[in-house]
């Protein structure tokens, strides 16, 4: 057994006793925090961040969003929905756009010498995979990037909402091998529906699964790190949060999640 998997082992155990049985209830964060409980990702598990670029002002993007809706965080993977908001300007406003969604896109291409910046556009850990609607294709590149062994792995806890926001600390420890990391992580809503009255998708009712309501990072190491993430409103009964570990080119490392009752 090398040292790595020694290191990976440990934390595996550190996972475990942060989240029994798959469940955590956060300590309190301050004296106006309220614990949360969270069905959390696996311990230990190498679990795959495959996002989507999408928008509403993009008639392409429905089929895309249908299809990564079908996908639901697990052992895995976690999918991720970003709406970028450069279609803002072309006959319809996304309620669910972010500058930061628009901001990780141009980095990923650029980082990954990616021909154009699109949408619809998706990349699994990182790296674009234009394959995207071959579903055959798609799951088994992610089967296979899921059954790599991880090089760092994640420690998510201490999640309480605190007014409006959730609080959380990450935590990463990486092998030997493993590049600088950063840090980053996401709110994730699903179940909602958008009326679009104008636009490519003029006339049309879109419905939207995990999509990104709030990012925190990315934070250079490994933590421990505490950050919030802003709770949307009206604020739903359920989110998720997603976390990443990151190399500095935005190349995935390992992912990790939690629902979240609140």
């Amino acid at each position: 057994m090398s040292a790595s998997d020694v290191m990976l082992g440990t934390l595996g155990l550190l996972i475990v006793a942060a989240a029994p049985h798959g469940f955590a209830a956060a300590s309190d964060q301050g004296s106006g925090a309220t614990r949360l409980a969270c069905r959390m990702a696996p311990p230990g598990a190498r679990i795959v961040l495959a996002e989507l670029y999408s928008s509403e002002g993009c008639d392409s993007c429905p089929p895309a969003e249908r299809r990564f809706g079908a996908f639901n965080p697990g052992l895995e993977l976690v999918p991720v929905v970003w709406h970028v908001d450069y279609f803002d300007s072309l006959g319809w406003v996304d309620r669910y756009a972010l500058p930061a969604s628009s901001q990780r896109q141009k980095a990923l291409v650029a980082a990954g010498g990616v021909p154009a910046v699109v949408t619809p556009q998706v990349f699994v850990d990182g790296l674009a995979f234009p394959a995207w609607r071959d579903e055959r294709a798609l799951r088994s590149r992610l089967l296979r990037q899921a059954a790599q062994t991880p090089t760092v792995a994640l420690v998510l806890q201490g999640l309480a909402r605190d007014g409006d926001h959730l609080r959380f600390e990450l935590r990463a420890q990486a092998a030997p091998a493993a590049p600088p990391i950063q840090l980053q992580a996401v709110l994730l809503e699903g179940g909602l529906v958008s009326p679009v009255s104008q636009g490519e998708n003029r006339g049309v009712t879109l419905h939207h699964e995990h999509v990104v309501r709030a990012v925190a990072g990315p934070v250079a190491g490994a933590g421990p790190w505490r950050a919030q993430l802003a709770l949307p409103k009206p604020t739903p009964a359920e989110l998720a949060v997603v976390v990443w570990a990151q190399d500095e080119t935005g190349r995935t490392l390992n992912a990790s999640w939690a629902r979240c009752t609140l």
